[in-house]
Formats: C-alpha cells, sequence, structure tokens
C-alpha cells in the first residue's frame, strides 16, 4: 500500500540528520538521474513531490548548450582553503613554486526554453529549471566536457528536485571514532525490531547500516514506529544532531527540536510524531496538524571524538605520551631521561588529576603509578624508583572507562611539586610526569 504524501515526508525527512559526521551540512549524498550528484540534506519537503535541498558540495551535469563558461586562472595564494586543498589532493595545480595556478570557472546557464519544452513550471526537468532560473555558478571547477558539461561546486548552495528526478540517495556513515550521534530503532508491523544507522533511501524503502556489517532495506510502508535516541546517554540530544527538525503546523505555527519518535502504525486520525525541544520538553503532534517538516542546521551540534590507538600507544591527557627506558641496577629501577617534552599537570588544591588514554589490548594492570625519587650523579638529576615502591604505590585509579571503539581511560589524581611516573611493566618503560 503507498504512503500518503505527509507519511512519505515525515518519515524522509525523519531519515536526514541521523548521522554524525566531520562536516555538520553533509549528511546525505543524493544521486540524480542526470548524473549530478547533490552533498548536503533535504531542508524542506512539499506535499506536491518537490523538495529542497541544501548542500555544502556538488557536482553538477548540464547541457553544453544551456551555458556560458569563462574559465578564471588564480594563484595556489589566491585560493580559498577548500579549493587549495582540493588542488593539491587532486594534482591539479599548474606550473612551480610561487608561480603554481589553478582554473575555475564562472558558469551561466540561461536559455530560451520556451521552444523545446512544455510552457508549465512543473514540467521543467532539473536540467531546465537552472536554465529557466538563470542560475549562475561562480569559482567552480570543471570535470568534464562534451555535449555534458560536468563541474564541481565547493560552496554552500540549494536546489529544488523531484523524487522522480532521483536515481537514489546514500547516507554518509558515522565516523568510526564519533561517541556523539542518533540512533534509531525502526518497529515494523510484523512485529520484528530493526536498529541500525541511516544507509540511504528510495521513494518507497529506506536502507541502515546494522551493527554486524550488514545493510537492510525496508518499505516506508512496514514501519510502524520509528523511534531516535542518543548515542552518548552523557550528552543532550540536542548536541548531538547536527540538524534540527522545523515543524510547520496547519495554523501556521512552527516548532524547533529534534523528531525523536513517529507512530505511522494506525490510521491518519491516530498518527504522531513526537518532538523534543531545546529544553528538554517533548511534545506530541499529530501528523494530521503538520503542514510542512524542513530542517536546518542546529547551532547546539557538539560532536564528541574518541581517540583511535594503536596497541601500545598511549596519550595523557590527550597528547601523545613519550616512553623512557627503565634499566634495573640492584634494587633500584631507573629512568634512563626525563624527556625534553616531559607531561606536566598543573595542580588545584594540591592535587594534580590526568586521563591515560591506550589501546583496548592493553590491560589496564599493566600500567602503575609510582612516586620517582631524584638523586645527583655527576651534576646530573637521575630518576628511580624500587620494588618496594610500588607494592607501597597508592596511586589506584578514580575512575576507568572504555569508550565504544575500545579505547581504554583510566584517570589518576597525584599530589602537586612532585615527580612521577606511569610504569608499564611489560616493556620496562615509563612516562615521567612532573606536577607543578
Amino acid at each position: 500500500m503507498k504512503m500518503t504524501n505527509m507519511k512519505k515526508i515525515i518519515m524522509s525527512i525523519m531519515m536526514t540528520a541521523i548521522c554524525t559526521i566531520a562536516s555538520a551540512a553533509i549528511t546525505q549524498k543524493i544521486y540524480l538521474k542526470n548524473g549530478s550528484v547533490l552533498s548536503g540534506f533535504i531542508a524542506h519537503q512539499e506535499k506536491d513531490g518537490y523538495m529542497e535541498v541544501s548542500t555544502d558540495e556538488a557536482i553538477i551535469c548540464i547541457s553544453a548548450s544551456d551555458i556560458t563558461v569563462k574559465e578564471v586562472t588564480r594563484k595556489e595564494s589566491q585560493l580559498d582553503k577548500a579549493w587549495r586543498k582540493w588542488a593539491k589532493d587532486n594534482d591539479a595545480l599548474m606550473g612551480y613554486g610561487n608561480d603554481k595556478s589553478f582554473t575555475l570557472c564562472n558558469i551561466s546557464a540561461g536559455v530560451d526554453v520556451s521552444d523545446s519544452i512544455a510552457s508549465e513550471p512543473d514540467e521543467l526537468d532539473f536540467e531546465e529549471r537552472l536554465a529557466e532560473d538563470g542560475k549562475t555558478f561562480n569559482n567552480v571547477r570543471i570535470l568534464e566536457r562534451g555535449m555534458k558539461v560536468r563541474f564541481l561546486q565547493l560552496a554552500p548552495d540549494s536546489y529544488i528536485l523531484r523524487w522522480d528526478e532521483i536515481d537514489r540517495i546514500e547516507g554518509v556513515r558515522s565516523a568510526k571514532n564519533a561517541l556523539s550521534g542518533l540512533k534509531r530503532t525502526y518497529m515494523l508491523k510484523s512485529g520484528r525490531t530493526v536498529e541500525g544507522e541511516y544507509a540511504g533511501e528510495s521513494f518507497e524503502t529506506v536502507s541502515v547500516f546494522k551493527s554486524d556489517g550488514t545493510v537492510e532495506t525496508m518499505p516506508f510502508g512496514d514501519i510502524k514506529t520509528l523511534k531516535i535516541s542518543a548515542v552518548n546517554p552523557n550528552q543532550d540530544i540536542s548536541e548531538q544532531s547536527p540538524l534540527r527538525d522545523v515543524v510547520t503546523l496547519t495554523n501556521n505555527r512552527t516548532r524547533r527540536g529534534i523528531i525523536v519518535e513517529q507512530y505511522n502504525g494506525g490510521p491518519a486520525s491516530a498518527n504522531y510524531i513526537k518532538m523534543r525541544n531545546s529544553n528538554g520538553v517533548e511534545e506530541k503532534i499529530m501528523t494530521s496538524n503538520i503542514e510542512s517538516i524542513g530542517k536546518e542546521k542546529n547551532t547546539a551540534y557538539n560532536p564528541l571524538f574518541d581517540i583511535l590507538l594503536k596497541p601500545g600507544e598511549v596519550m595523557v591527557n590527550r597528547e601523545k605520551a613519550e616512553f623512557v627506558k627503565v634499566t634495573e641496577k640492584d634494587d633500584a629501577l631507573i629512568l634512563d631521561s626525563i624527556p625534553e617534552k616531559v607531561v606536566r599537570l598543573k595542580s588545584k588544591s594540591g592535587m594534580a588529576t590526568f586521563d591515560v588514554e591506550y589501546n583496548g589490548d592493553v590491560k589496564a594492570e599493566m600500567f602503575q603509578v609510582v612516586t620517582l625519587t631524584k638523586k645527583t650523579v655527576k651534576k646530573v638529576d637521575v630518576y628511580s624508583f624500587t620494588y618496594k615502591d610500588l607494592a607501597r604505590s597508592t596511586f589506584q585509579p578514580k575512575k576507568e572507562e572504555t569508550s565504544m571503539n575500545g579505547t581504554k581511560k583510566v584517570t589518576f589524581s597525584v599530589p602537586a611539586n612532585a615527580v612521577f611516573a606511569i610504569y608499564y611493566s611489560a616493556s620496562n618503560r615509563a612516562i615521567p610526569i612532573i606536577t607543578e
């Protein structure tokens, strides 16, 4: 059974901003049947099948006969950050040294379309609408020339589309080290429950990345309830979504927040959404009272990211730790040196707190914090400790955490104005720490 337009609009809009990525605006890649690719998010959908897509990046395909092109060559130093990076990454700079240059284009679309296409605006396709509107594209890079011109745009823009112009929509998967984001749970009409991350959609279906690495595709019409929740229980959901929902009601009032639930399993009069505003208050809104739903960039977005460490790598207070060798002599364990980039901690109320982060393959008990004794030998400061010092050390972790990516974090607190070592017994190495 086909969905009503409003059901489709709500379901599709809810799919849009449910992943966490480096760019707050790109949550979808929309592939058009004419070869264009729009990278951004669906900002608004109308009941008549049209939608507005906001982009941070786009590849546009258009007939060469519909445009005029003016090339502009700039020195590397004149390029903005995005184009300078793209030019370097794609080995596209011409020349040498300070004379390196890069060619961009200003493109204007616009032809008399009245003789070749129907006069009704609703019958214009994507390329024809660009020409009809006389759209201009400044500082773009032509990737392909011929009967069709394909060019790259790296500036924010917006485009009007119809569903029948879309080939497919793909989601941008969350970064492996993301600690923030929105997770979704689908309750199907069959009684099954499916959890996953948005992988893409068509007009009739939605696909999700599941935790086992597979992708599952479901017809929108099979979904009874969709619930959205925070990935990180220690962070407010409003800080974990790159986009914010904007719901316009039939009485012209507007609600802003995060849609956290949609019920679609009953008669039209029973269907609803639940929306959570920035104050944490949830409001139930009947679907019949909704005129339209859109999205906008969320100014409260504050994604958190994990540190991915290789086995043996250690960080102290998010700085890469420098190990020194520990040599055993008689009863003493002597540090070879105190490195120039030694960890220095500022104390508060006589104590200093620090976090040790390491790959989960390394066991926590292999690290031990111990006070160092300083001796001056031949005018050289030598730092050491003994096995008795290790046995008597009272520095135990105040807190231990393991992230979803397997990175372990252990928090210690030590006195001020002293020198300590994080001793790694498996390889006789230590990380010196000075508290001030």
